[in-house]
């Protein structure tokens, strides 16, 4: 059996390492910094940091002509301490999409982003109102940074959801790259990886020649075929109770419902006119396991020919024999 998790030490774990949303000084710990093309939360520390050897490098410069090379402000890690809705759940090998989705919204399968909806884990003494402070923090954060204008993506949800909460996400596929890759960059500020290339995967469901969605979604295998050479997979960083990576063929069956101390970075960008917030997922684990599937209804084998409610035998998997036939009588 499972020990409860000790949920204030966890959340002693995460404000040790990353910036807790529910904290006081949350908005005073982090602020938007502005890149070329999107812009990502960033601790003030962290601004402060790149902005000063900015200027240092700018002052030591022998040519003027080159561009001084400071490393840009690394994004904040968020955390919180959430729930995984069970509504609209995304996070699985294809990320929700369909051949219709490219008709429906233009979104091509290597552009889709597995997702989730983060809620209040509720019911956990340790953390309670942590949720509703976290996010009424990171809706200000956002609001500020909107000017009034439409917002999408962070905050969408719908009548479908009966808690507040927020949507988190992972870009699964990802172009190769062909050299020296920053935070943030292939066009796709919503990505946010090492300099590091692909990992060697020795199991081949994490690869894209193995990525698990040939029997339950053939449609998808037709698209990963078409990309195979020129694309890579980004498997989710999720990880079980035990702390073992979670096998994308099992995202569903071990993160929908569960409870997840959640690490993320958060990015905006204008498309459209429209303010779209994203939380870009960086790690998560369980902490308390998803529930389990079964049906409504107990399934049984036949039903009994006699009431077998006094029957000294509980199990409802056996059941009371039936009644000896009693042969036919010749004529």
């Amino acid at each position: 059996m499972v020990d409860r998790p000790d949920f204030a030490e966890e959340r002693a774990r995460l404000r040790s390492k990353c910036v807790y949303m529910a904290d006081d000084d949350f908005l005073q710990r982090v602020r938007w910094y502005t890149l070329q093309d999107f812009d990502r939360v960033v601790t003030v520390e962290e601004a402060e940091r790149f902005e000063t050897e900015q200027v240092a490098a700018a002052l030591s410069q022998e040519d003027p002509l080159v561009e001084p090379e400071v490393r840009p402000p690394r994004p904040a890690v968020l955390s919180a301490i959430v729930r995984l809705s069970r509504n609209k759940f995304f996070m699985s090998a294809c990320g929700g999409w369909t051949p219709a989705s490219l008709v429906r919204a233009g979104v091509a399968f290597p552009e889709c982003r597995a997702s989730a909806f983060a809620e209040d884990p509720r019911n956990i003494p340790e953390i309670t109102g942590d949720f509703d402070a976290g996010l009424r923090q990171m809706i200000e954060l956002c609001r500020d940074h909107s000017a009034g204008g439409q917002s999408v993506g962070l905050m969408d949800s719908d009548r479908s959801h009966q808690h507040p909460c927020f949507k988190i996400g992972h870009r699964i596929i990802e172009r190769k790259s062909t050299g020296t890759r920053a935070i943030g960059q292939l066009g796709n500020p919503f990505v946010v990886i090492d300099e590091e290339e692909e990992e060697e995967e020795d199991d081949p469901e994490f690869r894209i020649d193995g990525w698990p969605v040939r029997d339950q979604h053939p449609e998808v295998q037709e698209e990963l075929n078409i990309i195979r050479d020129t694309h890579i997979t980004r498997p989710i960083p999720a990880y079980n109770i035990a702390g073992k990576r979670i096998r994308p063929s099992r995202y569903a069956a071990e993160l929908r419902g569960a409870v997840v101390r959640l690490e993320f970075y958060l990015l905006h960008r204008v498309i459209n006119a429209r303010h779209v917030f994203t939380a870009d997922v960086k790690r998560m684990r369980v902490l308390v396991p998803a529930p389990p599937f079964d049906t409504p209804t107990p399934k049984r084998k036949r039903v009994a020919k006699y009431d077998d409610f006094n029957s000294d035998d509980d199990d409802e998997t056996s059941f009371p024999p039936s009644p000896t036939k009693k042969p036919k009588c010749s004529k």
